[in-house]
């Protein structure tokens, strides 16, 4: 008896829960087909078209042209009062060293726009008295690792000499070239850890402080160590590399190396 009793309670919760099945899928459907009926864009309820609109192109024509046109006002009656506001170029002396710069794409919001970047010639800074001797010199340099780009002048420079650098040359001549002839290159620091681009703007230039400020503690002790230059010969290769020449031929094979015929 207790066996046929659970019998019955099993088929009750079975058919039970056929049901509810049954019944639930109904019930989700009809909000559904409630929302299509209540859509003022269903298919059904759209009139027909009696060709007295253009379609969904010319309306983005439309209004890229309202777009341009607009600005084209601005440009008519706003932007002459924008000649209240100008100044006159000052180029920099020499005590301003640093450039700035930074990236601004006119209200639109970008994460490159918090980015900084501050670069120093190598020539103006060992010109003024912020380097206190030689060593101090090659301390900087060596402080700076790879933020220092010796390739990287100024635009007359470059334009006086087209020689680049011999990188792989002799390692105390490129010294003494580096740190008694004035110095060559730039150095270069960039920062975006910061939401603002003042305050990264304001740590690049804390950062130059406090190399110049390191490199005049103590400058003696870096006296015989030797530049870093591995990452500019790393640089050079892979600019050497881009600038493939053809393969070489016998016609390239030295002739001092060719051995005399026993004849001569």
């Amino acid at each position: 008896m207790k066996l046929q009793g659970s019998l019955g309670r099993s088929s009750v919760c079975s058919g039970s829960s056929s049901r509810q099945f049954s019944s639930s899928t109904i019930v989700q459907a009809k909000p559904r087909r409630q929302k299509i009926s209540q859509d003022p864009h269903a298919l059904d309820k759209m009139k027909k078209f009696e060709f007295d609109d253009i379609p969904t192109a010319g309306h983005f024509l439309l209004d890229r042209k309202r777009q341009l046109l607009h600005y084209a006002r601005l440009a008519e009656w706003e932007m002459p009062k924008l000649a209240q506001f100008k100044k006159q170029y000052i180029p920099p002396t020499n005590e301003q060293i640093l450039r700035v710069k930074q990236i601004h794409y006119q209200g639109e919001a970008h994460p490159v726009t918090r980015k900084a970047v501050v670069t120093v010639q190598v020539s103006d800074l060992f010109k003024g008295d912020y380097l206190s001797s030689r060593d101090a010199r090659k301390k900087f340099l060596l402080l700076a690792g790879p933020r220092w780009n010796p390739f990287e002048e100024k635009k007359d420079m470059i334009q006086q000499s087209n020689k680049r650098i011999d990188i792989f040359g002799d390692h105390a001549k490129l010294e003494r070239k580096a740190l008694d002839n004035g110095g060559f290159g730039v150095v270069k620091i960039s920062c975006e850890r910061f939401p603002n681009s003042q305050m990264n703007l304001k740590w690049c230039s804390d950062a130059v402080d406090s190399l110049i400020a390191e490199a005049n503690k103590d400058a003696e002790a870096v006296k015989d160590v030797p530049l870093d230059l591995r990452h500019a010969q790393a640089q050079e290769r892979s600019r050497a590399n881009l600038d493939r020449k053809s393969a070489p031929t016998i016609r390239d094979f030295p002739k001092e190396w060719l051995q005399k015929s026993s004849s001569a």
